[in-house]
């Protein structure tokens, strides 16, 4: 009968210890991860408004302004939901604190960016683009322009 009952209790403990770590590592971790690939999927998917400001008509500027600010704050938020952030920065986990709040930053600037006026600048615009790129570590965006 004690058997029965330490093999139920430990069972349990295991269980919800599983659930913490999940909950309090594992998702947030992946949820990160996830903002970084829509931040990836929005610069190859508007690259012709970025590179082109000015060209495709303000609505669909003012799409683009919308969506980065959004990505700039979804990263911001899911990356301080990481519990013990400095831990999983040192062991290559996660992308350094530095690097998501200049992320954050060039994201919000390239969204102030659009729509266009006649004080945008291409350079600026790339070089705020090849930052972010740097920056979130994605390398499987290749230079477009």
């Amino acid at each position: 009968m004690l058997t029965v009952f330490l093999t139920v209790i430990s069972g349990t403990l295991i269980f919800v210890s599983g659930q913490i770590i999940n909950k309090f590592i594992i998702e947030p971790i992946h949820n990160q991860s996830k903002i970084i690939g829509e931040v990836s999927d929005t610069l190859i998917f508007y690259a012709n408004i970025i590179h082109s400001p000015g060209f495709v008509g303000i609505e669909k500027e003012k799409i683009l302004h919308e969506k980065l600010r959004e990505l700039a704050s979804r990263l911001l938020t899911k990356s301080d939901m990481i519990k013990g952030y400095s831990f999983f920065q040192k062991i290559g986990i996660v992308i350094e604190k530095s690097n998501i709040s200049d992320a954050y930053h060039g994201l919000i600037g390239l969204s102030n960016e659009f729509p266009a006026s006649k004080n945008t600048k291409l350079e600026r615009i790339r070089k705020r683009y090849d930052d972010i790129k740097q920056k979130l570590n994605l390398k499987l965006l290749m230079k477009i322009f």
